[in-house]
């Protein structure tokens, strides 16, 4: 029985120690899952940090690629314009090419012969020299005419040329600087995603070590489980000896008393004195004679 108590003390150190062991792995456990549930609140914040910075990134994009689109308009115009100038620049050479005489001179003889047909009393032969003369200076400033035109078109062609240049140079200095805050705003936004990747790494490595310590926890348990069931095994074996010993002891007894109360009932036969104890063990060895059935 020594031997049994010993083990009970033994068993019950495991349990003892396997008990302390599960109580931490599961104190450890509970801590990790407080920090994962903490970090993936921290991620569901950062992601509508990341999602905000994405959508501002993309609105100065959007501004940015407007401003394209608009540089290439202006673009596209003012090579159409120079092209126009250029193709008018053309026609006023060929032009220039068929001017005859000088155009001021011209128009003082035709505003001088016009004058003359209105006020001068001419003879008919006279008129018709002077008319055919006016027909042929307003030949002559046809070109001048023409040409004229052309330069006008072409100065007003030039201006909105201009105009357009500096109307480009403007946008062209609004485009750099969002590009620049796209720039920024794109940067903002990696270093914001890249910081919820990390966030969310810790994460499954939080989750692979609760994997593991739920595993361990659940080694302890059965360890724990095991060792129970020993000391309860064992605890069953020392009830059932203390029952042996004492169903034995009993059994003995009952034997003593059997054999004192032979010894008592052969005294009193040969009439011999019996002891108090002899007395009451013959006594009750009778009484219970007598209460079996016959």
């Amino acid at each position: 029985m020594q031997n049994e108590y010993q083990q009970m003390t033994e068993l019950g150190q495991r349990a003892s120690a396997i008990e302390r062991k599960l109580a931490k792995t599961k104190e450890e456990s509970n801590d990790l899952v407080r920090q994962k549930r903490e970090l993936l609140e921290k991620a569901a914040k950062m992601k509508e940090e990341v999602d905000k910075a994405a959508m501002e990134r993309d609105r100065v994009n959007g501004k940015v690629q407007e401003l394209k689109n608009r540089i290439d308009g202006i673009m596209d115009e003012v090579s159409s314009m120079r092209a126009k100038i250029e193709e008018k620049g053309s026609r006023l050479d060929g032009l220039r090419s068929k001017l005859m005489g000088d155009e001021r001179q011209l128009n003082k003889q035709l505003g001088d012969l016009e004058w003359k047909l209105v006020t001068a009393g001419s003879s008919a032969k006279e008129e018709s020299a002077i008319v055919t003369a006016i027909a042929e200076l307003r030949r002559k400033l046809a070109p001048f005419e023409g040409a004229n035109k052309i330069a006008q078109e072409m100065r007003a062609m030039r201006a909105k040329t201009g105009k357009l240049k500096g109307e480009l140079g403007g946008i062209l200095e609004e485009k750099r600087v969002l590009v620049e805050e796209a720039h920024r705003r794109h940067d903002a936004f990696l270093e914001l995603r890249a910081e919820r990747i990390n966030v969310l790494k810790e994460v499954a490595k939080i989750r692979q070590e609760v994997s593991e310590l739920r595993a361990r926890a659940d080694k302890e348990f059965m360890d724990l489980m095991s060792v129970n069931a020993e000391i309860h095994i064992l605890q069953m074996k020392m009830r059932r000896a203390r029952e042996e010993k004492m169903q034995e002891s009993q059994r003995q007894e009952r034997d003593a008393r059997k054999r004192v109360a032979q010894l008592a009932d052969e005294k009193l036969k040969r009439g011999e004195s019996l002891t108090w104890d002899e007395f009451k063990i013959l006594l009750e060895s009778k009484e219970r004679m007598d209460g079996v059935p016959q």
